[in-house]
């Protein structure tokens, strides 16, 4: 569990850190399908001096592929090159049982209002 004095909770103090404490997502595994290599390493070193397995992977193809370790977690972004992140979820979601259930976090610089977005969560 991530403390309030963890890393993590002092860089993203209203962010991705506090959603997995509450999420109750304990010393599991969290894959980051993230283009940005940036953000990627920066999410990736700070859930992991909080305790986390992560893996990352930077397109959507490889983000796919990475499920197979059936992570605990998945943080996700929109805009990816290879395959977009609603279509990667939308392929989760249908591959199995755990695909049904695994909790994914939808990460993008796009407003919340685009249609693009609401209608891929919704499916």
């Amino acid at each position: 569990m991530i403390s309030k004095d963890s890393p993590c909770e002092r860089i993203f103090p209203c962010s991705f850190c506090v959603i997995i404490r509450y999420m109750n997502i304990d010393k599991k595994c969290i894959l980051i399908v993230e283009d940005d290599k940036v953000m990627a390493s920066l999410l990736s070193e700070q859930l992991v001096s909080s305790g986390f397995e992560v893996e990352v992977a930077i397109d959507g193809q490889d983000g796919l592929e990475a499920t197979e370790k059936r992570p605990d977690l998945i943080m996700l972004d929109i805009m990816l090159p290879k395959m977009d992140g609603l279509t990667v979820m939308k392929k989760i979601r249908e591959s199995s049982k755990w695909g049904v259930s695994v909790p994914i976090i939808i990460m993008s610089n796009l407003s919340p209002d685009e249609n693009k977005i609401i209608d891929g969560v919704a499916d």
